[in-house]
């Protein structure tokens, strides 16, 4: 008889499907047939341990750098591996790289890139692995967002792991949480400890009605927004964003996208850090 296994693998967003048919015979095999089968299969996974590299627990990860298509996790994963190898081989090269989109914005921090000094202010869409790309595009946010899966073309820095001069080619629309700022607060209000293993490094899109328009303790813009239980949702903005902030006030309706960076219980607040405004209601 034939049985369909059905094979599910996501990587970071992307979901790829397979079936396979595994035939049964109507015999059960002998111990015999059994012990010697089990024994074959033994010999050739200890050889194919011996002979194939490791890619997670090896020195490196090995990669195919004739490929000129990679998925972002995949080339971390190498560089972290071994830097020097990856920067030799794909250095100055343009490529095309996919993933999911973890983060977009403005570059805060000078880079270290000598061909082409990374500055700031430098629009940029960061990949869920980490892989950040400088776009050429000056406002990518207006074409992707977080959660989106993409594809991007640039050029490989030949000094750091950065994607540079990235288009972008493909983009699918992905999922990020997003929850109204008085049920924010709810969870919190309800189990701070529960919500916030759950929304720990997690970007979170946030809808509420504006209370405060000011600045934190750090000189950042900050708008406060109503939420529930006393609890109130701060949403930090970079300097980018100072003349978007500036034109909001007490009533707004705010929709803003940010990440989650903790919970203060002694000022009752749930703080989202480097937020960008999707849309303000008058």
């Amino acid at each position: 008889m034939f049985r369909r296994i059905l094979l599910l693998s996501t990587r970071h967003g992307i979901a790829c499907l397979s079936f396979a048919l595994v035939c049964g015979c109507g015999e059960e095999p002998s111990s015999q047939q059994s012990s010697d089968e089990s024994a074959a299969k033994a010999q050739a996974t200890q050889s194919s341990d011996t002979n194939q590299p490791n890619p997670v627990s090896g020195n490196r990860l090995s990669l195919d750098y004739t490929q000129s298509t990679f998925m972002a996790i995949d080339l971390v994963d190498a560089y972290a591996a071994d830097p020097n190898a990856v920067l030799e081989a794909l250095g100055g090269r343009t490529l095309g790289i996919s993933g999911q989109v973890s983060d977009v914005g403005h570059e805060i921090d000078q880079g270290t890139d000598s061909g082409q000094l990374i500055k700031a202010g430098d629009p940029f869409i960061k990949l869920s692995s980490g892989l950040k790309c400088l776009t050429r595009e000056a406002k990518p946010w207006k074409e992707i967002w977080f959660g989106d899966l993409v594809l991007v073309s640039g050029r490989m820095s030949k000094h750091e792991l950065v994607i540079i001069d990235a288009t972008i080619e493909l983009a699918g629309k992905g999922s990020i949480i997003s929850i109204p700022a008085s049920n924010l607060a709810a969870e919190f209000s309800f189990d701070a400890e529960l919500a916030t293993a759950a929304y720990e490094d997690t970007p979170i899109q946030v809808t509420g009605t504006v209370l405060e328009v000011g600045y934190n303790q750090a000189g950042d813009s900050r708008v406060l927004l109503e939420g529930e239980d006393g609890l109130r949702i701060s949403c930090i903005f970079t300097v980018f964003e100072e003349y978007r902030v500036a034109e909001m006030e007490a009533g707004d309706e705010l929709t803003a996208t940010g990440d989650f960076t903790g919970f203060f219980a002694g000022e009752q607040i749930v703080e989202l850090s480097y937020c960008v405004p999707v849309k303000v209601a008058k």
